[in-house]
């Protein structure tokens, strides 16, 4: 199970640096992906009816944040260990910069 779970890191970091909808490798030094991208690269993986609901919150709010942070409590599902704080919400849809872990606890 670890072997494998590796390899799927490994390859999810690989497509987060190369995918053009990610395309870390061309960012700045020290840009870290959104948790909301992550979900964009593995959205296949997620059943058919939340993703549809997430497809859909775009006609729904017209707020940019509200579907990058449907996306991240869609993930965070799968985290028990990080809490789903608005700021945490924040923080991971919207991150210039790596966040500090102490600041996601």
């Amino acid at each position: 199970m670890s072997a494998a779970r590796t390899a799927l890191s490994s390859k999810l970091a690989q497509q987060l640096l190369i995918n053009p909808a990610v395309n870390l490798a061309d960012q700045p030094l020290g840009s870290a992906a959104r948790l909301d991208q992550v979900y964009d690269l593995v959205e296949g993986n997620i059943g058919s009816e939340i993703r549809a609901k997430i497809s859909a919150i775009p006609k729904e709010l017209e707020h940019p944040l509200a579907q990058p942070v449907a996306k991240v409590i869609c993930l965070l599902q799968y985290v028990k260990s990080v809490h789903r704080t608005a700021k945490t919400l924040r923080q991971l849809s919207t991150l210039k910069s790596p966040p500090s872990p102490s600041s996601l606890r």
